[in-house]
């Protein structure tokens, strides 16, 4: 089969082997003009456009971009607290826990929530961090004492450390 492209002839087999080069540029054409756009911003802008962005990647299952848009995001606007979140998101998404609880850690620092703590306690408790599973689920209480996931997680990890402080 013949074909032209830009004036130039060629033969393929299929009339789809130019497709792969065009959808494997595009991403990485499409990136770049973004970044030129966003450059222009001023640094907390400029790291709300990627973390916009990775909001979308992360609802794709794109971990690795949605990682690079976060890191870009949390260099230019460490105090983003979003940024932080969706990074813990990625890391567990990744199984990569201590790292999400790092995250999370520096997320609360910036603003305390009910839903950080219970997460943060969610991850210590399946690390076996029963110190930190606790302390974390008792900060939840304190800011929703009525809150009924918060006392349901403080009971299970008074349930394992308890469990775990009567092992040998």
């Amino acid at each position: 089969m013949s074909r032209s492209l830009g004036g130039t002839s060629f033969t393929t087999r299929s009339p789809i082997l130019i497709v792969p080069w065009l959808i494997a540029s595009r991403p990485a054409t499409m990136r770049n003009a973004v970044e030129a756009r966003l450059s222009k911003l001023p640094p907390a802008q400029h790291a709300a456009g990627h973390v916009a962005r990775s909001r979308r990647l992360i609802n794709e299952g794109n971990y690795p971009e949605a990682e690079q848009d976060l890191a870009e995001a949390i260099s230019l606007d460490p105090s983003n607290n979003e940024a932080h979140l969706l990074m813990a998101q990625v890391y567990e998404g990744e199984g990569r826990h201590q790292d999400a609880a790092a995250q999370l850690e520096t997320a609360l620092k910036l603003s305390n929530s009910v839903g950080a703590q219970l997460w943060l306690a969610r991850i210590y408790l399946s690390l076996g961090q029963f110190p930190k599973a606790e302390e974390h689920s008792r900060a939840a209480l304190a800011l929703a004492p009525a809150n009924h996931e918060a006392e349901r997680l403080a009971r299970e990890v008074q349930q394992r450390v308890s469990a775990a402080g009567s092992e040998p």
